[in-house]
């Protein structure tokens, strides 16, 4: 876990109903600056009060969400995300069927015929 001064300079929606947050530090030593770099594109939990530091007990104990989820429940969502994008007309879940038909067909074309 890292704690150190900083700002929310920015926040962005994104397209799966997620944010995009900018946070910007004050000056941070080498050893912190480091530890941030070594999480960039890692998976976890994000925290911040305003003015405050924040203790160990304020953390959630579960994983994070990303962890948790099956590949099949994030595919779902990847789909349904698309499903939304495209303005599709028929239920989501014939779209959905549909879209796993495909996946499934392709992955089939690849089979040895053996």
């Amino acid at each position: 876990m890292i704690q150190c001064p900083a700002i929310i300079t920015g926040v962005s929606t994104r397209v799966d109903g997620g944010l995009g947050i900018r946070v910007t530090t004050n000056e941070i030593p080498e050893d912190l600056r480091n530890e941030i770099f070594d999480l960039n594109q890692k998976f976890g939990w994000f925290g911040f009060k305003e003015d405050k530091s924040f203790d160990l007990k304020d953390l959630p104990k579960e994983p994070s969400n990303y962890e948790t989820k099956k590949p099949s429940q994030r595919l779902r969502d990847v789909l349904f995300v698309l499903y939304k994008q495209e303005k599709i007309e028929e239920d989501f879940d014939i779209y959905y069927r549909k879209q796993m038909n495909k996946v499934i067909e392709t992955v089939k074309s690849k089979l040895n015929e053996n």
